[in-house]
């Protein structure tokens, strides 16, 4: 007798293409981690990894997350092994664990509120994780795109986790209008990234000796100031004015918000 894995199809095929999503999402979201100029592929990491797990049972989504975590984690902390391989394991396995949650609870395809509590799932998920683990958020999308001069100063009025909020919007938008050709999320969610670019580009022409550099993607903003004349001595710049805060962590709240809500409504939906 075979072993069930997944409610819609519960056969040996069906987890082996469970396990192809895992690499691809995986390999997608370490390849914009590791050569910047591919950044944009920020936008489409999760598109298999959501194609895979959605209405699908607990136990499928715990695992595909999992491996999908482990493997991504693997590459983007690599670095992490000169320290030790027990410290280099923990690490993977605790940041996978982010990605595991984000799958299991991943709402299904007719969830009325699917687009505004996915995105927000994966924020709140690795924003607890950001302090409560190693504390930065190694390998988020915030810190992928950080090359994207316009996106990155966006970061002034929406934060690094809007910029997350943002980039998971448009990957279950997209991994939706891949697998049921529905149009309108991903027609949102093109708005969304338009409307960030405006802003950042707004932004940095009010702002043009302002520079977000990539240590502000770390997910730690209380060290900002110190992270931006870092870079500038590392980039040789000899003076370089911050001239306004990027905002704190109020995307992140407002996640956590969203979250603990719809947790409440599905508990009182149950008992009703």
């Amino acid at each position: 007798m075979k072993r069930r894995f997944s409610g819609n199809q519960n056969n040996g095929a069906s987890y082996s293409v469970g396990i192809i999503c895992a690499v691809l999402s995986a390999a997608v979201m370490a390849a914009a981690l590791i050569f910047p100029k591919f950044y944009f592929l920020a936008y489409m990491g999760l598109v298999p990894l959501v194609c895979a797990v959605t209405d699908q049972r607990p136990a499928y989504k715990l695992q595909i997350g999992l491996l999908t975590g482990v493997l991504y984690y693997a590459t983007a902390l690599v670095w992490v092994y000169a320290f030790g391989v027990k410290l280099y394991s923990a690490a993977v396995l605790i940041e996978a664990l982010a990605i595991m949650l984000f799958a299991l609870c991943l709402p299904p395809k007719d969830a009325k509120l699917r687009y505004l509590f996915a995105p927000a799932l994966w924020v709140a998920v690795k924003w607890l994780f950001s302090l409560f683990s190693f504390g930065f958020t190694y390998g988020s999308f915030a810190q992928i795109t950080s090359g994207d001069t316009y996106l990155s100063q966006s970061a002034a009025y929406i934060g690094i986790w809007g910029i997350e909020y943002v980039i998971c919007f448009f990957n279950v938008a997209l991994a939706d209008f891949i697998s049921i050709r529905r149009v309108y999320p991903i027609v949102i969610a093109l708005l969304l990234a338009a409307v960030c670019y405006q802003a950042g580009c707004i932004h940095t022409l009010k702002h043009p000796k302002e520079i977000i550099p990539e240590a502000m993607s770390y997910g730690d903003n209380r060290n900002s100031l110190s992270d931006v004349a870092r870079y500038a001595r590392n980039k040789q710049i000899p003076r370089m004015r911050f001239e306004s805060r990027p905002k704190e962590d109020w995307a992140a709240y407002v996640s956590v918000v969203i979250c603990l809500t719809a947790f409440c409504l599905k508990i009182a939906q149950k008992r009703s």
